[in-house]
């Protein structure tokens, strides 16, 4: 079990890219959701973290022309499998994925526009303190999406609607504006998607 748990936290090996192509196969549907909460624009700068085998890496280069992609992930694994799948946008500088945990954002020196988090927030070692300093490196118009759907035994709809509330308050905790709470059905459970912005400036429901 605790095998199994390490290679969802941080994949590695033969095993690790099947379980990266299981996550990724489990999150295709809540990373495009996630990201309807981020208007993003082509001039932005967006990290993801935890970014896995990199499918939503490509996605966003792929649906936002000349949109810049950063990507943190603890799996060396990943990082490699994410590379090789964005090549190109890797060789031209769209692309820059590198390995890393979520705390160790102080590492990316660009400014960051957009951040996505997808199914990782609960692996982070301080929410609060790591959600502060990604804040910081935002512009005026960033916005963060965070989206997990709770997978462990016995969880339920109620469970994701507890964890929304416990993003929700390390978002604002770390000084985010504007923090809306989503939900959407979905098989074990729902998911939430907890967004929040750096400004004041109301952001748009989007609870399709």
């Amino acid at each position: 079990m605790g095998f199994l748990f390490s290679q969802f936290s941080k994949p590695s090996g033969f095993v690790g890219k099947v379980v990266g192509w299981m996550m990724y196969k489990q999150n295709a549907d809540i990373n495009k959701w996630a990201m309807s909460f981020l208007d993003i624009q082509s001039t932005d700068c967006v990290l993801e973290i935890g970014f896995g085998p990199g499918y939503c890496v490509k996605e966003l280069c792929e649906t936002y022309e000349g949109v810049c992609v950063i990507g943190l992930d603890p799996s060396e694994t990943m990082v490699e499998e994410a590379k090789r799948r964005n090549q190109k946008g890797v060789e031209q500088g769209q692309v820059k994925l590198v390995k890393g945990y979520a705390e160790e954002v102080t590492e990316v020196h660009d400014t960051i526009d957009k951040v996505l988090a997808i199914n990782n927030i609960t692996y982070w070692e301080d929410p609060v303190g790591t959600l502060t300093t990604l804040r910081k490196r935002m512009s005026e118009k960033g916005r963060i999406s965070v989206a997990l759907q709770p997978h462990e035994k016995g969880a339920n709809d109620q469970t994701t609607v507890i964890i929304g509330d416990q993003i929700r308050s390390f978002l604002e905790q770390a000084g985010f504006k504007q923090v809306l709470v989503h939900h959407k059905p979905g098989n074990p459970t729902k998911t939430t998607c907890v967004v929040g912005s750096v400004s004041s400036v109301p952001l748009i429901a989007n609870d399709s």
